[in-house]
């Protein structure tokens, strides 16, 4: 069985009930101790790595990208190995809760490239994906595809969407901008680059002018 299966295990709440038949309270969180050590001694959480006198690298492993390549967070603790330990512990649980410990450094635009070639264009029909760029080229890169995708709001989304509705654009063709900019953010939340999808809760502005 992995390593990972019995931390899984032991950490459930549904091993609670079974494991106070067969260990005390202290029995069980030494068992549970080792495992976490074990764990990140193996490298499939973290690394912890001495570099000198008081100074550590803790290196947090993320997961996979859209490609595959092994993704890691390291950072330099200054400190006991107590305190590197301590942020990596830290570190472990926000990641495992889904929170973006690694912020995205690439723009919007440069997000919606990877995300139109690894994760629409596969799913969707070629006529389908020429309508996505499309409405993205138009209406999204121009207002913010220099933004950084981590730093990218609500507000600013919705703007755009009123731009939009000014110009005399239908409701339609702004709900479906907003349904492909959704799309391309949800799973950038499911690929642990943004903490939450900024296009949730967005509204499309009421107008009556028609597109000519």
């Amino acid at each position: 069985m992995r390593l990972s299966s019995v931390l899984m295990f032991f950490t459930s709440p549904k091993s609670r009930t079974f494991t106070k038949s067969l260990f005390s309270p202290t029995e069980h969180r030494k068992i549970l101790f080792g495992l976490m050590s074990r764990w990140i001694s193996s490298g499939m959480a973290g690394q912890l790595i001495e570099r000198g006198k008081n100074t550590w690298l803790v290196r947090v492993y993320l997961g996979r990208d859209a490609d595959g390549k092994r993704q890691s967070l390291s950072k330099t603790i200054h400190g006991t190995k107590k305190q590197a330990q301590t942020w990596l512990n830290k570190t472990l649980t926000e990641r495992d809760a889904g929170v973006a410990i690694k912020p995205a450094q690439q723009t919007l635009g440069e997000y919606l490239d990877h995300w139109l070639e690894s994760a629409a264009k596969p799913r969707v029909r070629p006529k389908t994906f020429a309508g996505y760029s499309d409405m993205l080229n138009r209406h999204i890169r121009p207002a913010l595809g220099l933004r950084p995708l981590s730093k990218l709001t609500p507000l600013e989304i919705q703007r755009v969407f009123h731009a939009m509705a000014e110009r005399g654009l239908s409701a339609r063709s702004i709900e479906y901008t907003r349904m492909i900019l959704k799309q391309a953010l949800k799973q950038a939340v499911s690929w642990r680059l943004l903490v939450f999808n900024p296009c949730e809760g967005v509204q499309i502005p009421r107008q009556e002018r028609r597109e000519m």
